[in-house]
């Protein structure tokens, strides 16, 4: 692109080249629509600027609107006892869904049980939904959620569990549930990809200016190393810089690509 020096901006990175391109383009109380499952500091950015963010739903490279809408409308009319959440992304893309069948409100009004994997989709479930999770188990994993919903008394034999969760998400969940006998449904809520845009990181390597990567999910492992790659780079990169990881079960996608999780 041939474009004088005089019209190129330099950024500290892409949150803050994000926030002065919106504060070019769009003024307070603009509506600035985004993909559902996005950058996630677009929402601060938004806030900062007065703006108001709206998702949009993903459909052929995402989750099944049509399967999602019927099950969030079962749940408004009593179709469910519990809904479990295991992450702060499938209670957004459930809100985005709430909005074209009912309201957030309306699922507070409709007697169903949530459980909530750890106290950040707590947090978004009661902000997004509009409902407190009346379960969340003391550690924030997989495991430690099946073993506290299994073992309340307030799920009984028979009940009705929505489990929305990724595409690619383990069925240890819905096992378990089952195995204590409730009926679950299992739907897809929203797909990972492998991420474009943002900063050179190849090149941050190679230049020492990266000393840490943390990591959310096995399929953030799985996708950053897949995207490193398709870039020059290699997963060789990460043995100088600390590799942390949110769980176990992301400790070991790590590990499974020979990275030394400190």
């Amino acid at each position: 692109m041939d474009v004088p020096p005089e019209q190129v901006v330099v950024t500290c990175g892409t949150h803050h080249g994000m926030a002065a391109a919106l504060s070019v383009l769009a003024g307070p109380g603009d509506r600035v629509l985004t993909e559902q499952i996005t950058y996630a500091g677009i929402k601060a950015i938004g806030a900062n600027l007065g703006l108001e963010i709206r998702p949009v739903a993903i459909d052929a490279d995402g989750m099944d609107p049509a399967a999602l809408d019927g099950a969030m409308a079962a749940a408004l009319d009593g179709g469910f006892d519990w809904l479990v959440v295991t992450s702060a992304n499938t209670a957004a893309s459930l809100a985005e869904r709430l909005a074209v069948v009912g309201s957030p409100g309306a699922l507070a009004r409709s007697g169903l049980t949530v459980a909530a994997v750890g106290p950040a989709t707590a947090e978004a479930v009661e902000r997004l939904l509009g409902i407190a999770p009346a379960l969340v188990p003391e550690e924030y994993v997989a495991e430690s959620l099946a073993e506290a919903l299994a073992g309340t008394p307030a799920l009984k034999a028979g009940q009705r569990l929505l489990l929305p969760q990724s595409e690619i998400a383990r069925t240890f969940l819905a096992d378990a549930f089952r195995r204590a006998g409730a009926e679950v449904v299992q739907l897809t809520a929203y797909r990972t990809t492998v991420g474009r845009g943002g900063d050179p990181v190849p090149a941050l390597f190679w230049e020492g200016r990266i000393d840490a990567v943390t990591f959310t999910s096995p399929s953030t492992v799985h996708n950053f190393l897949k995207r490193l790659k398709a870039e020059g780079g290699s997963g060789g990169m990460l043995v100088d810089v600390i590799v942390a990881c949110i769980g176990p079960q992301t400790a070991k996608a790590a590990q499974a690509h020979d990275l030394r999780v400190r």
